[in-house]
């Protein structure tokens, strides 16, 4: 069996060149360009659970996402950026907040809103995923996801960040129905062996996370580094220790 590897680093603030360095790094040993060779349209899926400023440590900061997309770029792939928030926000409204919009705008890049453009309907063991169709479109997934506490979970990270990729208020339903932690962690993990086969590399931001009452309504915290591995729950029991 080949080993997994986390790599981490540690980088204090959202220096641009700092990221980008790491993420260049991480992605050329880990072979993340060989899986993606013959793939051309590669969607990132951040963490942009609501209408908050970066500075909230809420949503995926847009500078590690920008690191991302610029090699990306250069490796002439077309992107993507898609996530479904939570609640009934506006999409376009927590674009705008989160500064999503912008660097879209700054790459030309396609946003793709997950609650409209259809959904495809998955079973895993008891549960049934009504999942954006562009998730399924999308050649590959990168997914970029922040680290925090989660006032269920205790935690929430890349695998978390994947329940994203169901639209609208379907994910509330599922946290009504599953109030308790054994119960939702069948949730995500049904929906995580769903979706982890389009998954080619994950990204988890947590040089600014959340501490106390997370996902949304915790205190930021400089934890001052970022992860990164193939495969999002190995990624998670790491990150989830320290």
């Amino acid at each position: 069996m080949d080993t997994i590897k986390v790599y981490i680093e540690k980088i204090e603030k959202y220096d641009f060149d700092k990221i980008y360095g790491f993420l260049g790094r991480v992605t050329e040993k880990s072979g993340v360009w060989k899986s993606l060779e013959n793939k051309k349209t590669i969607l990132l899926k951040p963490n942009l659970l609501g209408a908050f400023k970066p500075e909230k440590a809420v949503t995926t900061h847009p500078v590690v996402l920008e690191a991302m997309i610029k090699l990306l770029l250069e490796h002439k792939k077309t992107v993507w950026i898609g996530d479904s928030p939570g609640g009934s926000v506006l999409v376009q409204k927590v674009w705008r907040e989160t500064g999503i919009e912008a660097i879209a705008s700054k790459y030309n890049l396609n946003l793709v809103n997950f609650n409209s453009g259809g959904i495809i309907t998955r079973k895993n063991g008891k549960f049934v995923f009504n999942i954006s169709k562009y998730f399924f479109e999308a050649d590959a997934v990168i997914n970029v996801a922040k680290y925090k506490t989660h006032s269920l979970m205790s935690y929430t990270g890349a695998v978390k960040n994947l329940y994203g990729i169901i639209p609208g208020l379907k994910k509330s339903d599922f946290h009504r129905q599953n109030p308790e932690v054994e119960a939702f962690a069948k949730v995500i993990s049904n929906l995580y062996e769903i979706a982890k086969e389009k998954v080619v590399f994950n990204v988890l931001d947590g040089i600014w996370g959340m501490d106390g009452e997370g996902p949304s309504a915790g205190i930021p915290r400089n934890f001052g580094v970022i992860f990164a591995s193939e495969k999002a729950a190995v990624l998670d029991f790491i990150a989830s220790q320290m």
